[in-house]
Parts: C-alpha cells; structure tokens; sequence
C-alpha cells in the first residue's frame, strides 16, 4: 500500500548515472495509470519506477519497444504524457502525436548538441488505429528516419541550438 521502491535495482550503479553529463535508458514497457501494474506478456510498470529514473538521474527515455503498444494507444500516450510532462524527461521513439516527430529532443551537453532517434523493429504484432495522431517509430519506416535525420542536418537545426 506504500508503494514499490525500486532504489535497490540501481545502488551500484545510481552515483554513476547522477554524475554522468547524459544518462539515457531503454524502458521496456509502458507507464500507464489507467491500467492495473503487469508483467508478461504486457508490461505495465509503476509511477514509482519512473520516478526512480528521475530520481538517480536518468535524463531520456527511449520508449521505442515492442512493449510501448501493450496497452495499446492510450498505453503510449500515457506513456509518453507522463516522463515528458509528469517527470520532466526526454521520450523519444513514441510520439503522442504525428506532429512531435517533426520537434526533435535534442539535448545539448557541455556544448555539444545530441539529437535523437529510436526506432524499434516490431510492437509485437499490435498497432495504432489507422485514424490516431500517436506515433511509433519502427525499423521499417525507413524514409520517415531518413526524413528526421534530414530534417535535423539538412536545415542546419541542431545549429540553431
């Protein structure tokens, strides 16, 4: 009833992630308040998780999975909803909607600009409907990656930071 402490799983490694200048993790799942807290085969972690990742440090999220879908659109939103506007970190891979794959994360770290893309090679068979505005980016979308990395060299973005 108080919770889940996850501070455990990271105390060897926790002061290294706080000192590093970028800390990026895979999140293999979803964080979605409106579903009951799962394992497999849908995958669907506690706040409390995520606020740990803040807590030591982590800055960006890559959501890019074949979990991000198991609860489907709203899974994803909620998802994405909650590390950028929950949390405060960077989800990349998984867009809330078609227009955010166009304003890239870009992190600027000691002077030097990263920009970011995930992708992933499947959602495990499960898919967006045809009429939402969410986004997953996958592996076989291949001119729409091509059209990102365009768009953040081709148009001199990242100088602009």
């Amino acid at each position: 009833t108080s919770g889940y402490d996850f501070a455990f799983l990271y105390e060897n490694t926790a002061q290294d992630i706080d000192e590093a200048d970028e800390a990026i993790i895979t999140h293999e799942g979803v964080f979605s308040s409106q579903h009951n807290v799962s394992g497999y085969p849908l995958y669907n972690a506690p706040a409390d998780l995520g606020k740990e990742l803040k807590k030591i440090g982590f800055d960006t999220v890559s959501v890019a999975t074949n979990h991000i879908l198991d609860y489907g659109e709203q899974g994803l939103v909620n998802t994405c909803g909650f590390l950028r506007d929950e949390l405060g970190l960077n989800p990349i891979g998984a867009y809330t909607s078609r227009a955010d794959t166009t304003t890239p994360v870009i992190r600027n770290v000691n002077g030097i600009k990263i920009a970011y893309i995930a992708f992933t090679q499947s959602s495990n068979d499960n898919s967006l409907p045809e009429d939402s505005d969410a986004y997953l980016l996958l592996s076989r979308y291949e001119s729409k990656i091509s059209e990102m990395i365009n768009f953040y060299t081709e148009r001199n973005f990242l100088k602009n930071i």
